[in-house]
């Protein structure tokens, strides 16, 4: 599972987290939700609830992420999310999509 975007509170990241929380046990037990981007000040708030909520093994934050290292990330994902409670156009979900099914994207 993978999100791409940045940890500001409208990007609703701490309700995926929790979503994630909420349906570990109805998913393989291999699938990790991969979070990318930039770190800031909610960073250490999401850490708090992730070690809360005792699932620090099944979430990998990987920081920033250049744009021509985006590509592989969206094709190896199985399932792509994007929980923002606003976006004025999110380009994430576009790349996701340029992406599936397919051997080329952006």
């Amino acid at each position: 599972m993978l999100y791409i975007g940045g940890l500001s509170h409208r990007k609703n990241v701490l309700g995926l987290i929790i979503a994630f929380w909420n349906i570990r046990r109805d998913i393989a037990e291999d699938y990790k939700l991969v979070i990318v981007g930039k770190r800031n000040r909610s960073y250490k708030n999401l850490i708090k609830l992730i070690e809360t909520l005792k699932i620090e093994d099944r979430i990998i934050f990987t920081d920033f992420v250049p744009v021509t290292h985006l590509p592989y990330l969206y094709n190896a994902a199985d399932l792509f999310v994007y929980p923002s409670m606003y976006e004025g156009f999110g380009l994430p979900p576009l790349e996701a999509m340029a992406c599936w099914n397919t051997s080329y994207c952006f």
